[in-house]
């Protein structure tokens, strides 16, 4: 006698102001690894950033949460002083290999073009 299961999976409504965004830079246009790339998940309240998840992937051997950024952008409104001040945040402290020193520039660039997208939505 077989026994039937089931099963259930319950997602959340989003909560009001969630914008979310994701970009992966990868060498060649193809399912790959990224090189870097930069999930972001903010909920607004008006014109200022109430929380936010900020997930970096190439820059770790598994997705790294980058809690300097998501400090960086809570609370306040997200300008341009406040992307870069993430971009930097993002790489502060960061200790490339000697062959993906390319990577610093290029995690600045994709926190900086993200956040600036997700402020004009």
């Amino acid at each position: 006698m077989m026994l039937a299961l089931e099963a259930e999976i319950l997602i959340p409504k989003s909560p009001p102001g969630l914008r979310t965004s994701y970009r992966k830079v990868r060498v060649r246009e193809a399912w790959d690894f990224a090189v870097a790339g930069v999930a972001l998940a903010l909920v607004f309240k008006g014109d200022r950033v109430e929380r936010g998840g900020v997930v970096l992937s190439g820059a770790a051997p598994i997705p790294w949460r980058s809690r300097a950024v998501e400090q960086v952008v809570s609370g306040g409104k997200l300008d341009a002083e406040a992307a870069e001040g993430s971009a930097e945040a993002a790489v502060k402290g960061a200790e490339p290999l000697a062959q993906n020193g390319c990577k610093i520039p290029l995690f600045r660039s994709i926190v900086v073009d993200e956040l600036t997208r997700l402020a004009r939505l």
